[in-house]
């Protein structure tokens, strides 16, 4: 009977021993694991792209949110050890991924650093993608990472992001889509990839309508014309690209492509008299060129 309990002792001891090796070896790995994914959010939102690649390299998780704290610690630890990964996701649901702080920062109008260049924000995009970075998480971003990495300028993570599988159509919370306010390069890209030239949104707004009213879009105007984009789609009102359009370039091209010089919306208004409508938002030399394009082409006053 001594004999038994002896043994039935040094089992439970045993039993122990090996939960406690377990539970280290196991706090080491998530210990090793939380340290290179903080160093992950500090590369990405220090745009330190050979970092970045390296931690990646080592087992970084692509997927991790941003965050500062370097150090797990044992407490922390244990806690995860009851809590599941869906609920700590939860938890954490309002901070944003690695991929949308290097997408977001790349943003010109609002985050972009005058020290580094888009380019730099594209390259870890792109490592992220490659690393297996979730595409669809979409925290404080109406559009998808794909939407906003192709409005962004940034045409190695699109690519990446498509070649992954994306849906070059896929609509955003926005109700719009990657080929609406992507710039040239990845404009072409997606046109390469499925992306439908004449997609429009609820109020029918056309990756063309947009093209048309942004600065230097005429390079926009060319490969969206060039892919298929047709120029006398309406939006909701009743208005074609021409009408918007304020680059004399632009308005050439249009019309090359078959644009209605005289087409008029609902309220019955034509192409020249929405070009003189927005006068005061054209440089005197460019309206003056625009409406001599007009009138070149049969456009009615």
């Amino acid at each position: 009977m001594m004999k038994k309990r002896l043994v039935w002792r040094y089992l439970t001891l045993f039993v122990l021993l090996i939960g406690v090796v377990l539970v280290g070896a196991s706090y080491q790995h998530a210990s090793r694991q939380a340290k290179l994914n903080s160093a992950l959010s500090k590369a990405v939102s220090d745009v330190d792209v050979p970092a970045a690649i390296s931690l990646l390299n080592r087992g970084a998780d692509p997927n991790t949110r941003y965050q500062r704290k370097i150090d797990l610690s044992f407490l922390d630890f244990i806690k995860r050890l009851f809590t599941s990964q869906q609920t700590v996701r939860s938890q954490g649901g309002a901070t944003p991924s690695v991929l949308q702080i290097a997408i977001g920062e790349a943003y010109p109008g609002v985050y972009h650093s005058p020290y580094k260049g888009v380019s730099d924000y594209d390259a870890i995009g792109e490592a992220l993608v490659t690393a297996g970075a979730d595409s669809h998480i979409s925290v404080g971003f109406p559009q998808t990472p794909l939407a906003a990495a192709a409005a962004y300028g940034m045409p190695r993570t699109v690519l990446r992001l498509l070649q992954r599988g994306e849906n070059a159509n896929a609509r955003d919370k926005n109700g719009s889509y990657p080929l609406i306010g992507a710039d040239a390069q990845c404009t072409k890209i997606l046109l390469q990839h499925g992306a439908n030239p004449n997609i429009c949104t609820a109020d029918g707004v056309t990756p063309l309508r947009v093209a048309t009213t942004v600065v230097e879009g005429r390079e926009i105007v060319a490969v969206l014309l060039a892919g298929g984009a047709n120029p006398n789609l309406k939006d909701k009102d009743g208005c074609t690209p021409l009408m918007y359009a304020g680059d004399p370039t632009s308005a050439k091209l249009l019309i090359q492509y078959g644009a209605d010089v005289n087409a008029t919306d609902n309220k019955g208004l034509n192409v020249w008299a929405h070009t003189r409508k927005y006068a005061d938002y054209y440089s005197a030399e460019e309206h003056k060129a625009l409406m001599s394009i007009l009138k070149q082409h049969g456009a009615k006053e």
